[in-house]
């Protein structure tokens, strides 16, 4: 793995786990 493979493995794995704590946010908001 190459550094620029590593770097955009990071950024995916981040917008990945930054997008579902953003649908977690919206579920609980719509359960209320």
């Amino acid at each position: 793995m190459n550094t620029e493979d590593k770097i955009y493995a990071e950024k995916v794995l981040k917008n990945l786990f930054i997008g579902s704590q953003v649908d977690g946010l919206q579920l609980s908001l719509l359960n209320l």
